[in-house]
């Protein structure tokens, strides 16, 4: 039966399906071939992409989920646009497969308790892809504070920035769906990643305040910029800066606690993200201390490959499960509310529907 629990050491195999064979669904499947001997195969709508990833690949391609579902599989992987992940992720969970929905969960609050509760019926794990949570030097920062290395934390930082014309240099960038509302899109949505980490290193987000709009010049119908404020649960207050305007590519963060700052560098685009550097300076020292973590870009996808696998059979637990992947979107969803009714937003006070924004430019 599909979606069977694959036992450690049986020698079962898993059957995996990618739904998407965009540039992050393509990496997937090239890394869980690098990690396994199962059976995967790709299911997606644009048959020129399908007959390319069976050329290179070597893998049974599908155009209707239908029958990509009827095969057997084990884990099904959502690698389709943003407003797309509900709906594919519950079919996958009503033929009984565990499921990996690339970030972030939805672009909207609708079904996605309802997808957790036919998970928790199945006995089946959800898990959304937040791959920054494998870089090697994040989780030394991790690491860090858990030891309270620089001692309460009293602020935190976060910042991404890049050219949205720089993400696919060989296609129009207003075919993006990152730079469609109809799709889900945003630099909110599309950059959640310093949501999601933020939470896991500083805590819960209580409140906010977010200004964004379009300020690229690009033509695009959602916000390419935003600016946010946030107050944590455990008084720590701290910042988001989220951009698809800046060169050179910029991915950073800094921590300052009582007794001394984390600061992390995610390196270049040039270099290949092979300077994934954290440091520490130890107030009561007066030195820093440095960790060079990942060594190529690949490295946190094969990572998080490799636990999802482990996630399949039993051994280990999702790092980021449905039900965490509903938090941070909680936390993007009050960033827009706030962006477009102008005020704080208490976590947890946004509509059930927060779909509300999508059609409508005020939003921004």
């Amino acid at each position: 039966m599909a979606g069977n629990p694959l036992k450690a050491g049986s020698g079962s195999r898993m059957r995996a399906l990618v739904v998407g064979c965009g540039s992050i669904g393509e990496r997937h499947i090239a890394n869980l071939r690098s990690l396994t001997r199962d059976q995967i195969a790709v299911c997606d709508v644009d048959e020129r992409k399908l007959e390319y990833v069976r050329k290179k690949h070597g893998i049974d391609t599908y155009v209707s989920l239908d029958e990509a579902l009827s095969k057997g599989q084990d884990c099904v992987l959502v690698c389709t646009p943003t407003n797309s992940h509900i709906a594919i992720a519950t079919r996958a969970l009503r033929a009984n497969c565990h499921v990996f929905v690339e970030k972030p969960l939805s672009d909207r609050m609708d079904g996605i308790d309802e997808l957790l509760g036919l998970a928790n019926a199945k006995k089946k794990t959800v898990s959304v892809g937040f791959n920054m949570r494998f870089d090697k030097s994040l989780r030394k920062m991790k690491e860090w504070l858990d030891a309270k290395r620089i001692g309460n934390i009293v602020t935190a930082g976060v910042h991404f920035g890049y050219s949205f014309l720089r993400r696919k240099v060989d296609s129009d960038y207003r075919q993006d769906y990152a730079g469609q509302v109809s799709m889900g899109g945003g630099v909110i949505l599309d950059a959640i990643h310093e949501i999601d980490y933020l939470i896991w290193l500083v805590g819960d987000v209580e409140e906010l305040f977010c200004y964004s709009g379009r300020l690229s010049g690009l033509h695009m119908d959602v916000e390419d910029t935003a600016e946010m404020l946030l107050k944590f649960r455990n008084g720590a207050i701290g910042s988001i800066h989220l951009d698809f305007v800046q060169l050179p590519y910029c991915r950073c963060a800094r921590i300052v606690g009582r007794e001394g700052t984390i600061e992390w560098n995610f390196g270049t685009i040039e270099r290949d993200f092979d300077d994934s550097v954290a440091s520490l300076y130890d107030g009561e020292r007066g030195q820093w201390e440095t960790y060079r973590g990942n060594v190529g870009r690949n490295a946190m996808y094969l990572e998080e490959m490799r636990h999802l696998i482990a996630c399949v059979e039993g051994k280990e637990k999702p790092a980021v499960d449905g039900e965490l992947g509903k938090k941070v979107l909680e936390v993007a969803l009050a960033a827009k509310e706030s962006s477009r009714e102008a005020r704080i937003v208490r976590i947890g006070e946004t509509c059930k529907d927060s779909g509300f924004w999508r059609n409508s430019p005020a939003s921004l």
